[in-house]
């Protein structure tokens, strides 16, 4: 960035005038020593609470060194112009704002997870930081440049100089590689002197820092023009696996999908389905946004996202066991309008389309990790007809806005908003109902525009732990039907009515509720019912104390680190 353009970022707000201020700065980034100080926050004329974070955290890119490798999960909200925020395993997620996150819905913006190299997060923020600081904008309001590539441009010299200017917007510099160390390590300019790339509207480079060396060859500098690189090869890691996935039963002692499998990446539905047929095991990574369809999912799978995947339609597992599935956006045929979905009926309404996944038909061992399912036309994520050992967890619900205003079943302005459903019939005679749906709920979102079914549940033992809800269309949260046995421990429920309750007085004399001193409701009105006419659910027959938090901290946790990363 050049320094006659762009204002500086305050490391020290005390005892500094604005021009000691810039010059310290300016000489710390220059040298790769930016150190971040505490955000200071001011009020703009507006009123709104501003903050220097976006400057800071080019600050602390270079002064953690820009890590080569090191690779950052982003959280990309796609609004038409790039907008980036971190999700909360990022380093630097307490400061990193450059523009608004809105939700996900019901405005036109989408929120997708990418893991991008440390190098490329700090070159683009060069490079935004020259338009958020430079200009004058609150970095809060204003947008930010759409993400572009630029060439290379020419090579800095050797060691502490770092990036040179590139030729013109918007190509970024590109660093060459410090003098050899000597073959002892320890002198500078040694193999790691890394380059930030200049902005489209500044094509001038920052500064390298040189590393201490360690000897041996050097290494060409991470500054560039191409900006950012995204990592979309390897998938992030799982979480722990708890909870009833994780509990031996119905000959599986734990759920592995398709295990050590050597992964496959498809790039169409049509392969998606293919590779998830049958009953081999295979572990399949999914690259890009399918077309809407459907996807009946086999045994011994494992399904994981990339960078960004999205599977449109409705997923079905049915009469099958041992799948995982996770860091995928699962919309379903129904954004916005139920008649979207193929399978609509006028003469019935929302409730006659397909949820955006089934689970059903005697399937066990079934675990969903670090979803986001969306917009199901009847229901988000469903668990019936005798289904058992089932783990949903860190994953995010909710839905597009919507109304459903004509058919037998039309439910007006809430919109068959109904996120998940675990049992469907109130007399099952096919499937052994009494004895399954068993599920554990543990880290999950219901976030925008979801009305109700939170779950809503129908026998089975249904754990529910560390949930966030914070839905303000909300009508009820947690509903206990028929022979439901619940467990709430460390939910948090903000803002929301009628936290958790019996679907009616008859349910209630068969089910129970048992929600203990470790929930918190904040601001929340009407039912919070316990206890019931049922047998009460207990213990849970696997260890969770090792996962569980203090709810106090669960709308930072699950917020930010619920859905694909």
């Amino acid at each position: 960035m050049s320094s006659n353009s762009t204002r500086a970022c305050p490391t020290d707000v005390s005892g500094a005038s604005e021009v000691e201020r810039e010059s310290r700065v300016t000489n710390e980034i220059s040298k790769g020593k930016g150190r971040a100080s505490a955000v200071a926050r001011r009020r703009s004329p507006r009123g709104t609470e501003r903050t220097d974070a976006p400057c800071l955290v080019l600050n602390r890119c270079i002064r953690r060194g820009t890590a080569q490798g090191e690779v950052l999960p982003l959280l990309v909200m796609d609004c038409g112009a790039a907008r980036i925020q971190p999700s909360v395993k990022s380093p630097i997620a307490s400061s990193l704002v450059l523009s608004p996150s809105p939700s996900p819905s019901p405005s036109p913006c989408f929120s997708t997870q990418r893991r991008v190299p440390r190098a490329a997060v700090c070159a683009w923020l060069a490079a935004a930081l020259g338009f958020a600081c430079g200009s004058g904008e609150d970095p809060l309001v204003s947008p930010v440049a759409p993400l572009q590539t630029g060439s290379a441009g020419s090579g800095g010299s050797a060691g502490a100089s770092g990036a040179s200017s590139g030729t013109t917007p918007p190509t970024g510099g590109a660093s060459s590689g410090g003098s050899t160390g000597a073959s002892s390590g320890g002198t500078e300019g040694g193999p790691d002197p890394i380059g930030l790339a200049g902005s489209a509207n500044d094509p001038t480079g920052a500064s390298g820092a040189p590393a201490a060396g360690a000897g041996g060859a050097p290494t060409g500098g991470a500054g560039g023009g191409e900006q950012p690189v995204l990592d979309c090869d390897v998938p992030p890691a799982a979480s722990p696996l708890v909870g009833w996935a994780a509990t031996p039963g119905q000959d599986l002692d734990t759920t592995t999908g398709g295990g050590d499998a050597t992964p496959l990446v498809v790039t169409t539905l049509e392969e998606l389905q293919a590779a998830a047929a049958g009953t081999e095991p295979a572990v399949i990574h999914v690259r890009g946004i399918l077309t809407p369809g459907d996807l009946a999912v086999g045994s011994n799978k494992t399904i994981i996202g990339l960078c960004g995947a999205e599977v449109h339609g409705h997923v079905e597992i049915r009469e099958a066991q041992n799948v995982i599935i996770r860091n995928l956006t699962i919309v379903g045929y129904s954004p916005g309008n139920c008649a979207l979905d193929p399978g609509f009926d006028a003469a019935e309404g929302c409730s006659s389309g397909d949820d955006a996944i089934t689970v059903q038909r005697n399937s066990h061992h079934i675990w969903f990790d670090h979803c986001a399912v969306r917009d199901g036309s009847d229901g988000n994520l469903d668990v019936s007809n005798g289904a058992n050992f089932v783990t949903i967890s860190w994953t995010k619900f909710f839905y597009t806005p919507r109304t459903d205003d004509v058919g037998s079943d039309a439910t007006g302005a809430s919109g068959h908003r109904y996120s998940n459903l675990v049992g469907g019939t109130d007399s099952p005679t096919t499937f052994d109902d009494a004895n399954t749906l068993n599920v554990t709920w543990h880290h999950n979102w219901w976030a925008d525009n979801v009305v109700e079914r939170q779950p809503r549940i129908r026998f089975g033992f249904n754990h529910l732990f560390n949930n966030y809800y914070n839905s303000a269309t909300t009508n009820y949260c947690v509903r206990a039907g028929i022979q439901a046995r619940i467990l709430l421990e460390g939910n948090f429920f903000d803002g929301v009515d009628d936290p958790h309750e019996f679907n009616n007085a008859a349910d209630e004399l068969t089910a129970n509720i048992t929600a203990d001193a470790s929930n918190v409701y904040l601001n929340t009105t009407s039912d919070r019912s316990v206890g019931g006419g049922g047998p009460p659910a207990g213990v849970p027959p696997y260890v969770y104390a090792n996962v569980l938090e203090d709810a106090a901290g669960i709308p930072a946790a699950v917020s930010a680190g619920a859905g694909p990363h």
